[in-house]
């Protein structure tokens, strides 16, 4: 049982809860209930839900790889398409998503482009 162990102290990097698109969705909230802020979650692809350690994220990482290599974030050019990346395109001096990437995607990144992920871009 995911909670009795969490709450035991053990530790997991990461966690997919992987089903249909509205399987997943419809999971979402009872984990988020069930979890409450131990943990984060968010949608990679449809039917692929992630679920993280508070505060770890794609834009978390490249965070920590720009300090440890001194790059500055307005250096970085992102691309993303899922819920997922959407803090790394905001993060990133210039995110790009593709045209059919997840609204929260779209949202904050600055450029959104004409194709999607299943074309050439």
């Amino acid at each position: 049982d995911l909670p009795e162990a969490l709450a035991a102290g053990t530790t997991c990097q990461k966690l997919l809860l992987l089903g249909t698109d509205e399987m997943t969705r419809g999971a979402r909230p009872a984990v988020a209930e069930a979890l409450g802020a131990r943990v984060d979650l968010v949608f990679a692809v449809k039917g692929m839900l992630e679920v993280l350690p508070p505060g770890q994220s794609k834009a978390t990482g490249v965070l920590r790889l720009l300090e440890f290599l001194g790059v500055e974030r307005e250096r970085v050019l992102a691309f993303g398409d899922g819920e997922n990346d959407a803090g790394m395109l905001e993060l990133a001096g210039c995110g790009v998503a593709v045209g059919n990437a997840a609204p929260e995607a779209r949202a904050v990144a600055d450029v959104v482009l004409a194709e999607t992920n299943d074309q050439a871009a």
